[in-house]
């Protein structure tokens, strides 16, 4: 099963998940802003910063990047821990 996490990279919760999910013998796909991730084996995907200072071009480019991404992975699992 292929597991799609978007998620804080620097989170301890977020490196507690995805250890213990490729443990466990999922794959691990994780989506993250902050370029920084845990020391296990997964794909790591960043969306970098944008060129849009306006939050609501930001937000759109932001979700055409996700959408991008699911596509081309196909993930069983999406989980979301952003906020």
């Amino acid at each position: 099963m292929k597991i799609l996490f978007i998620a804080p990279g620097a989170s301890i919760h977020t490196t507690r998940w995805i250890e213990r999910t490729v443990q466990m013998g999922f794959k691990v796909i994780l989506v993250s802003q902050d370029g920084i991730t845990p020391n296990v084996e997964y794909k790591t995907i960043i969306i970098p910063d944008s060129k849009y200072k306006n939050p609501f071009l930001l937000l759109i480019h932001n979700i055409l990047n996700l959408k991008k991404i699911v596509y081309n992975e196909s993930p069983d699992v999406i989980h979301l821990h952003w906020f």
